[in-house]
C-alpha cells in the first residue's frame, strides 16, 4: 500500500462512522477532506451513496464535455449557463437509478 492511499485509508477509518449518519451534504463536505478527493469526487460519490441526487455536480466540465460528445444534437448550453443542469437531467426519467445510469454512461 502506498504512503497516499494509507493516509487516505486511516482518514476514512477515523471518521467513517459519522459519515454514514450525515445528511448528503454534510457527506460531500466531509469527503472533500479527504486527501487528494475534490468536490466533484465527494458529490457524485455522495449522490451514489446516499441515492440524494440533487447534489449531484450536473454543471461539472467533464460532465458537460463528455454529454455534448455522447449527444451533440441538443445544442448544450456553454459553459457558463446554468440552464445546463436542468436540461442533462431531464433527459433521464425521475427514477434516481436512470440518472445514476446516465451520469456513468457520460462519464466513461
Amino acid at each position: 500500500m502506498t504512503r497516499a492511499t494509507a493516509r487516505r485509508r486511516s482518514h476514512y477509518e477515523r471518521h467513517a462512522q459519522r459519515w454514514v449518519r450525515g445528511d448528503a451534504r454534510a457527506l460531500v463536505a466531509a469527503l472533500t477532506s479527504v486527501p487528494r478527493s475534490g468536490p466533484w469526487t465527494g458529490a457524485a460519490a455522495t449522490a451514489d451513496y446516499t441515492g440524494d441526487f440533487s447534489i449531484y455536480p450536473r454543471n461539472d466540465l467533464a460532465v458537460r464535455t463528455w454529454a455534448a460528445q455522447i449527444a451533440p444534437e441538443p445544442g448544450w448550453p456553454d459553459k457558463k449557463d446554468k440552464a445546463f443542469a436542468p436540461m442533462w437531467t431531464g433527459m433521464a426519467s425521475p427514477d434516481r437509478t436512470a440518472l445514476h445510469t446516465q451520469a456513468l454512461s457520460t462519464l466513461t
